[in-house]
């Protein structure tokens, strides 16, 4: 696997005498915050390039798709972040609430991603999204936590936030 996506613990990669980050519920007012942290935490990961080409805006709109999907985790399986000053975030749906219903959909705010991230980015976006479905349905076993997104932003990497996150 390439290296920036091989989680293996490595020599030097943490500072075990670190403290670790303290991990809380994300509540509702704190999400926007911790869909800017994960707008940025990903900004030039190929899928953000693909659904938003522009880097000029790249941040601002995919912060709006973010804050989707951590209320989809907030309010149909959990999600988290740090306390304090947000370095991260995580949402997962839980078992049998991984497929949105279209109630879902507009409680978290999926019907206003069009209109919140442009026309062309949403279908890119629910293209890309009923495509892993497709898979998701076929190959996951029934009755599992299904991870929504989870990131970190640069100044909280190496200072266990992921993990911590993860542990929760």
């Amino acid at each position: 696997i390439p290296r920036w996506a091989d989680a293996r613990p490595r020599p030097g990669r943490y500072d075990r005498g670190m403290e670790r980050p303290e991990i809380v519920s994300l509540e509702e007012h704190r999400v926007p915050q911790a869909a800017g942290v994960l707008a940025r935490a990903f900004v030039d990961e190929p899928t953000s390039v693909h659904l938003f080409p522009n880097p000029e805006d790249r941040v601002e709109k995919s912060s709006a798709l973010f804050a989707a999907l951590l209320r989809f985790g907030l309010h149909y399986g959990g999600a988290v972040t740090t306390a304090g000053d947000i370095l991260g975030a995580s949402a997962w749906a839980a078992p049998g609430q991984w497929q949105i219903t279209k109630e879902q959909a507009a409680a978290i705010g999926f019907l206003e991603l069009p209109a919140a991230i442009g026309e062309e980015a949403a279908s890119r976006f629910f293209e890309m999204y009923m495509t892993l479905a497709s898979y998701h349905e076929a190959d996951a076993p029934p009755n599992h936590w299904y991870g929504v997104v989870g990131g970190v932003e640069a100044q909280g990497r190496g200072r266990w936030v992921g993990h911590a996150g993860v542990r929760r």
